[in-house]
């Protein structure tokens, strides 16, 4: 049950991280951060996420 809901909510945190990913890349750097590569993707929204979690706390 645990493991479905981990699932769930990483699968929100990619669509919502993606969907930053695209409004705010131009369309080749999204292609090219987001859709080549599954590891890449991967770093990139997890630095899309400190990105947006510092310039929201940091003092």
């Amino acid at each position: 049950e645990n493991s479905s809901e981990f699932r769930q909510l990483n699968s929100v945190f990619t669509s919502i991280m993606n969907s930053i990913a695209w409004s705010s890349l131009p369309a080749d750097a999204y292609e090219i951060l987001f859709r080549k590569d599954v590891a890449l993707a991967s770093l990139f929204r997890n630095y899309l996420l400190a990105q947006n979690l510092f310039c929201e706390y940091s003092p």
